[in-house]
């Protein structure tokens, strides 16, 4: 039986094989962003939504994404 924790780290490593088969992908990426977030690992969640941006400065979803994980990070203080 798989705990939270258990899970979480599951699917992140389903994330990082995801994004390994097709690294341009923005949505994966952003996903596995999300995903940080919510398991609390706001850094590795910054990282992952401020890559996206290297690629595509352009993504208003990859800043509105951002600005979702900084909010919630607000909340951890």
């Amino acid at each position: 039986v798989y705990g939270r924790s258990d899970l979480a780290n599951k699917a992140i490593e389903e994330y990082r094989q995801a994004i390994e088969a097709d690294p341009t992908s923005g949505y994966l990426t952003a996903g596995l962003a999300e995903l940080y977030a919510k398991t609390g690992r706001i850094r590795d969640a910054v990282l992952e939504a401020q890559d996206i941006l290297k690629r595509d400065p352009n993504n208003i979803e990859a800043r509105k994404l951002l600005g979702r994980i900084y909010l919630r990070s607000l909340g951890d203080m």
